[in-house]
């Protein structure tokens, strides 16, 4: 009665009391074979059909509820020249690179593209663009992102011509 009953060959006995069958391979077996596991699938499936529909169903509405946001890349070659104001700094070199990108950003430049967009020097739209190296060249890529495609092309390009003009 109140001692555990010893499980057959072939058969052990699990936590819950409950035989459970080994198979053919019996305890010293290599595993489940591909049999084993399709039948599991086949015993569950209406459990792994209702999972699959409730996680499409939950995904197609987060996807409906959100809103695009759409990127738009310009490039621009940053060549080796000599600056005619500020001291006749050099260009060409890793640190002239860094002040590039850096006056990309700079005032002036988002000045000059919120006048030519129509937009106030603090929208966010034009605080929001990002500039960077492509790679270990001299091309610098600015990136503006917005839930207008036409928005962030138009950033993008404006602060491209910006920054070109006022070189």
């Amino acid at each position: 009665r109140g001692w555990p009953r010893a499980a057959p060959a072939g058969r052990r006995m699990s936590a819950s009391g409950l035989d459970e069958d080994l198979g053919a391979q019996g305890e010293g077996g290599a595993g489940l074979s591909i049999r084993d596991y399709l039948l599991v699938v086949q015993r569950h499936r209406l459990l792994i059909l209702l999972v699959t529909v409730a996680v499409t169903v939950a995904v197609a509405l987060y996807s409906s509820t959100r809103t695009p946001i759409y990127q738009s890349r310009s490039e621009v070659l940053v060549s080796s020249f000599e600056r005619t104001t500020g001291g006749g700094i050099g260009g060409g070199g890793v640190g002239s690179l860094d002040t590039e990108l850096r006056l990309m950003l700079s005032a002036p430049v988002r000045d000059r593209v919120a006048a030519q967009l129509g937009l106030a020097p603090s929208d966010p739209r034009l605080l929001s663009v990002q500039v960077g190296q492509v790679g270990e060249t001299s091309i610098v890529e600015i990136t503006a992102r917005d839930q207008d495609p036409v928005i962030a092309a138009s950033v993008s390009n404006a602060y491209a011509t910006a920054y070109l003009d006022s070189r």
